[in-house]
C-alpha cells in the first residue's frame, strides 16, 4: 500500500510537471493561439493571442471573434469559419484587418477543425500570426513602385518635350538661314 502511494504520488507530480510544461508551451508561444467555436466565439486564448488584441485574456474569452476584425473583412471571416465548418481536418488561412484606436494591424489566420466525435464538441483550432510588418512592408514597396513609375513617366514627357523643342530651333534656324 505504501509503495502503490508513492507511486500515485509520483505520477501526480509527473502529471503537474507535464501540464506546467504545457502552459509554459501554451501561453508564451511566440505566436497566438485560440480556440473559437463553429460560430466564432472565442473558448481559449493564449497570452500572444490576447495581446496582438490588445486586450486582458479574461476581457476576450466568450466574445465573438468577428467583434475584433475591421469591419470591410468581416465577411472574409465569415467565409473563413463557413470554410473551416465544411472541411475536413484541412485547414484554412485568411489574412485579415483588426479593428482597434492604434495604427492598422492585420493577422493571418491558420485555422483547423477539430472534434466533433462521440460527445466532443466541434470547435476550431487557430493560429494568429502577426503580419502587420509584413503589410506595412508591402504597401511601402508599392508606394516606392508607383513613385518609380511616375517619375520615369515625367523624365518620357521632360525627354520628348526638349526633343520637340529641338526640333523647333532646328526648323526655325533652317528657315532663318534659308528664307
Amino acid at each position: 500500500l505504501t509503495a502503490q502511494n508513492a507511486q500515485l504520488i509520483e505520477t501526480q507530480h509527473a502529471l503537474e510537471a507535464s501540464r506546467d510544461r504545457y502552459v509554459d508551451l501554451y501561453d508564451f508561444a511566440p505566436i497566438g493561439f485560440m480556440t473559437i467555436n463553429v460560430s466564432g466565439m472565442i473558448r481559449e486564448i493564449n497570452l500572444t493571442g490576447a495581446a496582438l488584441l490588445q486586450r486582458e485574456r479574461s476581457k476576450i474569452i466568450g466574445f465573438p471573434f468577428s467583434s475584433f476584425v475591421a469591419d470591410s473583412d468581416k465577411p472574409c471571416f465569415s467565409q473563413h469559419l463557413r470554410e473551416c465548418r465544411d472541411n475536413g481536418g484541412t485547414s484554412a488561412t485568411v489574412e485579415l484587418a483588426l479593428k482597434g484606436a492604434g495604427p492598422a494591424a492585420y493577422l493571418q489566420l491558420v485555422t483547423r477543425r477539430h472534434g466533433g466525435h462521440d460527445d466532443e464538441p466541434r470547435v476550431l483550432l487557430t493560429a494568429l500570426i502577426d503580419i502587420t510588418q509584413r503589410k506595412r512592408l508591402e504597401r511601402e514597396r508599392r508606394e516606392a513602385e508607383e513613385a518609380r513609375d511616375t517619375l520615369t513617366r515625367d523624365r518620357e514627357i521632360a525627354r520628348a518635350r526638349a526633343d520637340a523643342k529641338d526640333r523647333f530651333f532646328a526648323t526655325l534656324s533652317h528657315e532663318l538661314r534659308t528664307p
